[in-house]
């Protein structure tokens, strides 16, 4: 979802196995705390979605993730089963190198939270 106002309960009783969401726009609490704690996998958009002024780098974005997950209360190496990077938003809008290098970066980036 590219919405800072994720319904990640709503999705949840939902039945949804898994919420994509946009990193830089979700804010780590009780709700995606739950969500985890029930099954459900979250798939962080930490890679931009158009092309960047400067590309971040894979331990950069692999460092938000962690964050995110440890201020939920869990790890994300132990959850990397669980994780799918991508995109923030999609890809629609970025050149077709730039969606090349953000699918080549989504890998680095869960290499990187892989144990």
């Amino acid at each position: 979802m590219c919405a800072s106002d994720v319904p990640v309960r709503r999705l949840v009783e939902s039945g949804f196995a898994a919420i994509a969401y946009d990193h830089a726009l979700a804010t780590p609490g009780d709700a995606w705390a739950a969500a985890l704690d029930e099954g459900v996998d979250l798939w962080p958009g930490v890679i931009p979605s158009t092309d960047p002024a400067s590309t971040p780098s894979a331990d950069q974005l692999a460092t938000r993730v962690r964050r995110f997950f440890d201020d939920t209360g869990h790890d994300a190496e132990e959850l990397a089963g669980r994780i799918v990077v991508t995109p923030s938003c999609g890809l629609a809008g970025a050149s077709p190198s730039w969606a090349r290098e953000a699918m080549r970066l989504a890998r680095e980036v869960a290499r990187r939270l892989t144990p």
